[in-house]
């Protein structure tokens, strides 16, 4: 049996909640920042899927994120 949109919806919030709170307090959890020594994406992609990525999907995630690095704060 297949999930209506609406129940697949309630169940992705529901995994994105219990992943953002602590167990025990139910609390938000406290994000770190990376070390400083993480690769970048491109770096990152590129080692970890050679072939799954195409180069241009690369550059435009790369981007992307540099965008919104940019535009948060």
């Amino acid at each position: 049996m297949t999930m209506s949109l609406n129940e697949e919806k309630t169940s992705t919030r529901r995994k994105v909640k219990e992943a953002s709170v602590t167990p025990l307090t139910g609390r938000p959890r406290q994000h770190e920042k990376p070390p400083a020594n993480w690769p970048g994406f491109g770096e990152y992609a590129r080692l970890k899927y050679p072939d799954e990525l195409d180069e241009d999907l690369v550059v435009l995630i790369e981007r992307l994120i540099e965008e919104r690095g940019t535009s948060s704060g």
